[in-house]
């Protein structure tokens, strides 16, 4: 079994988002299916020149094609996979815009495990599927990895809608809580 959890790195850069309020999530493209978008990367905008990156990478098992995803956090001065121009200037980026945003207070990392009867481990897949952030208020949103909703198995997807967050999260657990 290969557990592509978050690293370390990914963990520190999400601890860094505690208590910060997120207004902008910039990405290169977006695919929307009602509340539920998906992106190839998402870039938080923590400040002008200060950005947290997600991505995520797709692979699958060998014989059984078990999907599982590796998603990871990391802060920059740029967004990922969105040009600029001479003056630094975003080119064309699409954007979220997060209405009454609120801080965020906690951030829970789900993780999916699919442990196949009478199968190798090389079958096993185990992964983080998922981080709700928790924000004032009872607000929330969530970003994961999916095969159900908008885009292509590599994409990552978005929502503050807590049905469609329900189904990101769904069948995974909480394996680690950051507040």
């Amino acid at each position: 079994m290969q557990a592509r959890v978050l690293t370390d790195k990914s963990i520190s850069a999400l601890q860094r988002l505690l208590g910060m309020t997120i207004h902008t999530i910039f990405s290169p493209n977006l695919h929307a299916a009602g509340a539920h978008l998906a992106a190839r990367t998402l870039s938080m905008l923590l400040s002008k020149g200060d950005f947290m990156n997600f991505r995520c990478e797709w692979s699958e098992t060998p014989r059984f094609m078990n999907d599982s995803w590796q998603i990871t956090v990391a802060e920059d001065v740029v967004p990922l996979n969105i040009a600029t121009n001479d003056s630094g200037a975003l080119i064309e980026p699409c954007k979220i815009s997060m209405y009454q945003a609120k801080p965020i207070r906690k951030i829970e990392v789900f993780c999916y495990t699919n442990l196949p009867d009478g199968e190798t481990e090389e079958e096993t897949v185990n992964y983080d599927q998922a981080i709700l952030f928790s924000c004032e208020d009872d607000r929330a949103f969530c970003i994961g990895c999916s095969l159900n909703g908008p885009g292509v198995a590599d994409y990552l997807h978005f929502s503050e809608d807590p049905e469609v967050i329900r189904s990101i999260t769904e069948g995974s657990s909480i394996r680690q809580t950051l507040n």
